[in-house]
């Protein structure tokens, strides 16, 4: 392939200006040499299997996530829910009362069952040790309402 002739400034020549040879074949050229190349593809593979790991890691540790028990010693909590509170509110009142240790997770698993905004309001009484599955089907059961007979003698009305 013949040499292309531009000026300095990349432009057709003009009439004066000194011409510069570029030769497309010339080893000078802006490649990236072989060894550059293998680096750079090395870094990029290396990165995409982290990635990869991390993901598989985590999807994992989401799944096992309902099943697992929090790590409390089973002591009973009681957890008042508000009407009206929001999601997010909920998931944080349990893990103060130490019923759930990870809130977001917890979160994350209410949506994914589609429950957000399922949960009754009322006082529950609940372990520290539960798993959040039972924590969920508690929640959306809602309080048992208790029948209390009460007797009042004749004459003390």
């Amino acid at each position: 392939m013949p040499p292309i002739l531009v000026s300095a400034n990349n432009r057709y020549p003009p009439v004066n200006a000194p011409l510069v040879t570029v030769n497309r074949n010339s080893t000078s050229s802006k490649r990236m040499s072989r060894r550059s190349f293998r680096i750079a593809l090395s870094i990029v593979g290396t990165t995409v299997l982290l990635l990869l790991i991390a993901g598989v890691i985590f999807y994992v540790l989401a799944s096992r996530y309902p099943e697992r028990k929090n790590p409390g010693n089973g002591d009973d909590v009681l957890v008042e829910i508000r009407r009206g509170l929001a999601f997010p509110a909920i998931a944080g009142v349990l893990a103060k009362r130490g019923v759930i240790d990870r809130p977001r997770w917890f979160r994350v698993y209410a949506m994914r069952r589609g429950i957000t905004d399922r949960v009754k309001p009322g006082q529950y009484m609940m372990k520290t040790n539960m798993t959040p599955e039972q924590v969920i089907d508690r929640l959306l059961k809602g309080v048992e309402k208790k029948t209390v007979l009460v007797k009042i003698p004749e004459g003390l009305n």
